[in-house]
């Protein structure tokens, strides 16, 4: 009979699902900050430095296609960033990660403000 375990108390130690949790780490973390915030900076009118105007937006550092400014969905992939993020913090006390994490969530709030 199955029984549901608390992730706490669950450690991924090795094979192919840890050699997954740190891709997916490395992932997170190559993931350009700017960019993962720059819809909401474009909503609140916060001006990129160099991008006023995206001359050749192929090797501008954005992010394209859902996060594209004029896209409906723009924003959403940042809420799969955080959760992803956020659980990798929890459950592996990555500074790195958490560095980031809160960065990002300060620059939300500023946003906000």
């Amino acid at each position: 009979m199955l029984k549901a375990v608390e992730r706490n108390r669950v450690n991924v130690t090795g094979g192919i699902f840890r050699e997954r949790m740190e891709l997916n780490c490395r992932y997170l973390m190559e993931l350009d900050t700017t960019a993962l915030l720059q819809n909401f900076y474009v909503e609140v009118g916060i001006i990129l430095p160099g991008l006023q105007t995206v001359y050749d937006p192929a090797n501008a550092n954005l992010h394209w296609d859902w996060e594209a400014p004029v896209c409906q969905l723009r924003g959403h992939f940042l809420g799969h960033w955080l959760s992803a993020a956020s659980r990798l913090v929890a459950s592996e006390h990555d500074e790195e990660l958490q560095i980031k994490l809160n960065k990002i969530v300060s620059e939300l709030a500023r946003c906000q403000n």
